[in-house]
């Protein structure tokens, strides 16, 4: 697919919303089939990260990888794992300033694994945190983005239904100003 007059970067981020149109909708309906087999957290992190790199080096954004404890294998979808985490670390870019730093990490409890991406960036206004996962739901100062695409307000909305599909949940806390962390 060639989309003309745009970077390969904006082509992806539109190539990404429509994915996420299409399977919100075949979430929604029950017809999105996971395909599990046993997941690595760590590998799917360093996979994220390796297709974030270029783009947080250029926004001046500091990216670490933060493990800990003993991390088992998961059974998931390893295609829709990785579209959550980079759906997470690209929303923590792009609100991130230069000079700051977005963190992504697991840990593992038993047979239970968390992910959590945590920025230094904007934050999130307290009256959008209880409708932030809501389909179409934006920020201020968001619709067009930095890529010169519009967003959908359907990145998180896919993430927490993918999440829920696995049998999990996820959760965000931030303060305006300091940051946010998703973590599932």
């Amino acid at each position: 697919l060639e989309i003309v007059g745009r970077t390969e970067e904006s082509a992806k981020h539109l190539m990404a919303m429509i994915l996420n149109i299409l399977d919100v909708a075949r979430l929604e309906e029950g017809k999105l089939a996971l395909r599990r087999k046993p997941v690595s957290p760590p590998e799917m992190i360093e996979a994220c990260l390796r297709q974030v790199t270029g783009w947080a080096a250029r926004s001046e954004v500091k990216l670490v990888s933060a493990l800990t404890g003993s991390i088992p294998d998961l059974p998931a979808d390893p295609e829709l794992l990785l579209r959550v985490l980079g759906n997470l670390v690209s929303n923590a870019l792009k609100h991130t300033p230069p000079g700051g730093c977005v963190e992504v990490g697991a840990t593992g409890h038993g047979d239970t694994v968390r992910f959590w991406i945590r920025d230094s960036g904007e934050g999130i206004p307290p009256d959008l945190l209880p409708r932030i996962f809501d389909k179409f739901v934006v920020g201020p100062g968001e619709g067009r983005n930095s890529l010169g695409s519009y967003d959908t307000g359907l990145g998180l909305t896919f993430c927490k239904m993918v999440v829920e599909a696995h049998g999990g949940r996820i959760q965000v806390e931030s303060q305006p100003g300091k940051g946010s962390t998703f973590s599932f």
